[in-house]
């Protein structure tokens, strides 16, 4: 078989060419965060001679730039039409289908109500009988007359009975209605989840020829909006084997007008709406003004550029359980494609649909972390470097502990072969203790210039654990904003071992030794903060 492959858009093509109808279906979906990529394929048989192969009823929202044709067989493709097409009609099957039930139940809905008002005028006819002062009459031989006694119970018994009657049917057709509304209600949701309401549709008219009599195989694939997917993650930290597990699933979602029944599906971290061209740099031109302006202008220059989100965008770094076959990988260094094991069925509705895109796991460096000036409690901590073969985007994750749900937290974006740190909720093995042992407030004499804080502090940490494990111990190093403010570590009053600004974190000092089981260690901390004697200092 040969393939041909030719793609020219509103070019004519044959004068005479016969029109046929492929019927087509759709074989794969390659989503991404914002829409999705679409092949239908078609089958048909080709007479010699030139024809123009028609598909019918595709989604006027389609992008028609990212139109594509190909085909397998012994026929040449020319020109492809793109035409818009409007009906009186919804042209979406399923919304068509729902709006003829929601029309037929409409329609029940008024004959059971008008049955509901009919035994409700018989009900308040036979009350306005019984509430009669009028003694009971019959009428002889053309002459009024009184019921006699003995008939009244007759007429009594006759009454009773026609409003036992109206009343059962008026309960029945009062439930009939419960029903009805509430069938119209979920009926009118699915309906609103389809975001339909459209009356076109777009027809691709695919000019061909042949030499003879082939059967051509046509793939027509296109972009759409209105389908996206995202990440969400589960991390499993093993504090036993020391490894952690992540799992990310994607959450797929679309209402296209399209059913996605029994296709290949595909998940791509590419994002083709983007530009596709980096910004420019424009010059950016100083001058000096008049001196007398001077000031002015230049705070209003800085001002500018601090404020200049714009050019700072264009500067910043970018039992035996069953197991769930995970999406197979492939793609570059720039963009990833995750392929679903099996077939998958999305339907257009709006709900998230959920598969799994693949699993990894690493060992872990577990340790604990406390912040005793903040809260006297410690938090399982685990850091681990993942091979995964693609950035993990952002998303949501759930924290697993040894099998038992911790809570909820995220997933930042995430590099291949990048630590992944995240932390398991608190450890209720080990015990935090923090106790101010001192605060000193000096005004200064007369000879000094400057007032002067002093502050220590002690935390108690204690390791209750059957093994020895690594705690870091963190608390705040405040930092001068005014080179008038003199802060210092007061070494004499600090253990020793500490860390400032770890990690590039300013404003911290951290503390980090193996505790071993059973042992409690002491953690001073003290430091002193200088400022003038004539300034308010401010927190």
């Amino acid at each position: 078989m040969k393939k041909l492959f030719y793609l020219t858009l509103l070019a004519p093509f044959a004068a005479n060419a016969a029109d046929i109808s492929a019927s087509s279906v759709i074989t794969s979906a390659t989503v991404f965060p914002t829409r999705a990529n679409i092949s239908r394929n078609a089958e048909v048989l080709l007479p010699q001679g030139k024809h123009t192969i028609v598909f019918d009823g595709l989604p006027a929202a389609l992008d028609t730039s990212s139109l594509r044709v190909s085909g397998m067989g012994a026929f040449s493709i020319g020109s492809v039409e793109i035409k818009e097409l409007f009906s009186k009609d919804f042209v979406v099957e399923q919304e068509r289908k729902l709006r003829a039930k929601i029309a037929d139940l409409s329609d029940k809905r008024r004959f059971v109500e008008s049955d509901l008002a009919a035994a409700e005028t018989g009900k308040t006819f036979l009350e306005n009988m019984a509430k009669s002062n009028a003694a009971p009459q019959i009428s002889v031989n053309d002459k009024t007359e009184a019921l006699s006694p003995d008939a009244w119970g007759k007429a009594w018994q006759s009454l009773q009975k026609g409003m036992k009657s109206l009343g059962r049917e008026t309960i029945e057709k009062q439930i009939e209605l419960r029903k009805i509304d509430a069938e119209l209600s979920a009926l009118n949701k699915e309906l609103r989840l389809l975001s339909g309401g459209s009356k076109s549709a777009k027809q691709i008219r695919v000019n061909v020829e042949s030499a003879a009599p082939v059967a051509a195989k046509l793939t027509v694939q296109y972009q759409i909006a209105n389908a996206s997917w995202k990440p969400i993650y589960e991390a499993r930290l093993n504090t036993r084997d020391k490894t952690v597990e992540i799992m990310q699933y994607g959450t797929i979602s679309q209402h296209t007008g399209e059913e996605w029944n029994n296709i290949d599906l595909s998940l791509s971290t590419a994002q083709p709406v983007l530009g596709t061209v980096p910004p420019e740099l424009e010059t950016r031109w100083l001058n000096l003004d008049e001196p007398v302006k001077k000031r002015g202008k230049m705070l209003g220059r800085a001002a500018s550029f601090s404020n200049d989100s714009s050019f700072a965008d264009t500067i910043s770094e970018p039992a035996e359980t069953a197991e769930i076959a995970a999406a197979e990988f492939s793609g570059s260094d720039f963009a990833g494609t995750f392929a679903v094991k099996g077939k998958a069925n999305v339907p257009s509705d709006g709900s998230d649909y959920r598969f799994l895109v693949g699993g990894w796991s690493a060992k872990a460096d577990i340790y604990a972390k406390a912040v005793p000036a903040v809260q006297p409690a410690a938090y399982v901590m685990a850091s681990a470097q993942l091979n995964t073969p693609a950035p993990l985007l952002p998303g949501a994750m759930s924290l697993f502990r040894d099998g038992a749900f911790i809570g909820d937290s995220k997933m930042n974006f995430l590099r291949p072969n990048a630590k992944l740190h995240l932390s398991f909720g608190q450890d209720d093995k080990i015990l935090v203790k923090h106790t101010v042992a001192g605060f000193e407030e000096d005004n200064g004499s007369m000879i000094s210039r400057n007032n002067k804080i002093t502050l220590r502090t002690t935390a108690a940490i204690q390791n209750l654990h059957k093994e020895p494990l690594k705690i870091a111990v963190y608390d705040f190093l405040p930092v001068a904003k005014n080179s008038d403010i003199a802060i210092k570590i007061t070494k004499d009053e600090t253990t020793a071992g500490y860390e400032t600004d770890p990690d590039g974190k300013v404003g911290v000092v951290k503390w980090e030794s193996v505790y071993q089981p059973q042992e409690q260690k002491t953690v001073n901390y003290g430091y002193s903060i200088t400022y003038p004697k004539d300034r308010e200092l401010l927190f």
